[in-house]
Protein backbone atom coordinates (compact mmCIF):
# COMPACT_ATOMS: atom_id res chain seq x y z
CA UNK A 1 0.00 0.00 0.00
CA UNK A 2 2.87 2.39 0.78
CA UNK A 3 4.24 1.74 -2.72
CA UNK A 4 0.99 3.07 -4.23
CA UNK A 5 1.38 6.35 -2.34
CA UNK A 6 4.97 6.78 -3.50
CA UNK A 7 4.13 6.22 -7.15
CA UNK A 8 1.42 8.89 -6.98
CA UNK A 9 3.82 11.64 -5.88
CA UNK A 10 4.42 14.25 -8.60
CA UNK A 11 7.82 14.06 -10.29
CA UNK A 12 9.76 16.59 -12.35
CA UNK A 13 9.68 14.75 -15.67
CA UNK A 14 12.19 17.07 -17.39
CA UNK A 15 15.08 15.45 -19.27
CA UNK A 16 18.43 14.81 -17.59
CA UNK A 17 21.69 15.47 -19.41
CA UNK A 18 21.79 11.83 -20.48
CA UNK A 19 18.30 12.06 -22.01
CA UNK A 20 16.49 10.05 -19.34
CA UNK A 21 13.52 11.65 -17.55
CA UNK A 22 14.21 13.29 -14.19
CA UNK A 23 12.42 11.44 -11.39
CA UNK A 24 12.84 13.91 -8.53
CA UNK A 25 9.75 14.51 -6.43
CA UNK A 26 8.28 18.01 -6.77
CA UNK A 27 5.65 20.01 -4.90
CA UNK A 28 2.96 19.90 -7.58
CA UNK A 29 2.42 18.26 -10.97
CA UNK A 30 4.04 20.21 -13.79
CA UNK A 31 6.56 21.97 -11.55
CA UNK A 32 10.24 21.46 -12.34
CA UNK A 33 12.65 20.28 -9.66
CA UNK A 34 15.42 22.53 -8.32
CA UNK A 35 17.87 21.28 -10.96
CA UNK A 36 15.52 22.08 -13.86
CA UNK A 37 13.79 25.24 -12.60
CA UNK A 38 14.93 28.15 -14.81
CA UNK A 39 14.19 30.65 -12.02
CA UNK A 40 16.77 28.87 -9.81
CA UNK A 41 19.61 29.13 -12.35
CA UNK A 42 21.54 31.72 -10.32
CA UNK A 43 21.15 29.65 -7.15
CA UNK A 44 22.56 26.60 -8.93
CA UNK A 45 25.49 28.64 -10.26
CA UNK A 46 26.32 29.92 -6.77
CA UNK A 47 26.10 26.38 -5.39
CA UNK A 48 28.41 25.12 -8.12
CA UNK A 49 30.85 27.91 -7.32
CA UNK A 50 30.78 26.96 -3.65
CA UNK A 51 31.34 23.33 -4.55
CA UNK A 52 34.35 24.26 -6.67
CA UNK A 53 35.84 26.16 -3.74
CA UNK A 54 35.34 23.19 -1.43
CA UNK A 55 37.33 21.01 -3.86
CA UNK A 56 40.27 23.33 -3.29
CA UNK A 57 39.83 22.68 0.41
CA UNK A 58 40.21 18.95 -0.23
CA UNK A 59 43.64 19.70 -1.69
CA UNK A 60 44.56 21.60 1.46
CA UNK A 61 43.44 18.64 3.59
CA UNK A 62 45.63 16.31 1.51
CA UNK A 63 48.64 18.61 1.85
CA UNK A 64 48.09 18.81 5.62
CA UNK A 65 48.01 15.03 5.83
CA UNK A 66 51.25 14.83 3.84
CA UNK A 67 52.84 17.44 6.11
CA UNK A 68 51.83 15.49 9.21
CA UNK A 69 53.19 12.28 7.71
CA UNK A 70 56.54 13.97 6.97
CA UNK A 71 56.70 15.28 10.54
CA UNK A 72 55.84 11.85 11.95
CA UNK A 73 58.46 10.15 9.74
CA UNK A 74 61.03 12.72 10.91
CA UNK A 75 60.20 12.09 14.58
CA UNK A 76 60.46 8.33 14.11
CA UNK A 77 63.81 8.65 12.36
CA UNK A 78 62.52 7.29 9.04
CA UNK A 79 63.42 10.56 7.33
CA UNK A 80 66.49 12.73 7.81
CA UNK A 81 66.18 16.46 8.50
CA UNK A 82 67.42 17.59 5.09
CA UNK A 83 64.93 15.44 3.20
CA UNK A 84 62.10 16.48 5.52
CA UNK A 85 63.02 20.13 4.99
CA UNK A 86 62.87 19.78 1.21
CA UNK A 87 59.56 17.91 1.36
CA UNK A 88 58.04 20.50 3.69
CA UNK A 89 59.17 23.28 1.33
CA UNK A 90 57.36 21.41 -1.44
CA UNK A 91 54.21 21.25 0.71
CA UNK A 92 54.49 24.99 1.29
CA UNK A 93 54.73 25.61 -2.46
CA UNK A 94 51.66 23.43 -3.03
CA UNK A 95 49.72 25.38 -0.39
CA UNK A 96 50.65 28.69 -2.02
CA UNK A 97 49.60 27.32 -5.41
CA UNK A 98 46.23 26.22 -4.05
CA UNK A 99 45.77 29.63 -2.44
CA UNK A 100 46.61 31.39 -5.71
CA UNK A 101 44.12 29.16 -7.53
CA UNK A 102 41.44 30.04 -5.01
CA UNK A 103 42.17 33.74 -5.32
CA UNK A 104 42.09 33.54 -9.12
CA UNK A 105 38.74 31.73 -9.02
CA UNK A 106 37.32 34.38 -6.70
CA UNK A 107 38.68 37.14 -8.96
CA UNK A 108 37.15 35.48 -12.03
CA UNK A 109 33.82 35.15 -10.24
CA UNK A 110 33.80 38.81 -9.24
CA UNK A 111 34.76 39.81 -12.79
CA UNK A 112 31.89 37.78 -14.21
CA UNK A 113 29.44 39.31 -11.75
CA UNK A 114 30.72 42.80 -12.58
CA UNK A 115 30.24 42.13 -16.27
CA UNK A 116 26.69 40.93 -15.66
CA UNK A 117 25.95 44.02 -13.57
CA UNK A 118 27.34 46.28 -16.32
CA UNK A 119 25.07 44.59 -18.86
CA UNK A 120 22.05 45.01 -16.60
CA UNK A 121 22.96 48.65 -15.99
CA UNK A 122 23.28 49.31 -19.73
CA UNK A 123 19.94 47.64 -20.45
CA UNK A 124 18.26 49.63 -17.69
CA UNK A 125 19.83 52.85 -18.94
CA UNK A 126 18.59 52.19 -22.47
CA UNK A 127 15.09 51.53 -21.17
CA UNK A 128 15.14 54.79 -19.21
CA UNK A 129 16.61 56.74 -22.16
CA UNK A 130 13.96 55.47 -24.58
CA UNK A 131 11.13 55.25 -22.03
Amino acid sequence: MADDNVTKLPICGKKKADGRPCERIVGAPGQPCYAHDPTRKDDRRRSASTAAKSKLSAEVVAIRAETRQIMEDLREGELDRGDANVLLQGCNILLRTVDQGRRQAEYDEVRTEMSELRELFEKQRKVLDYG
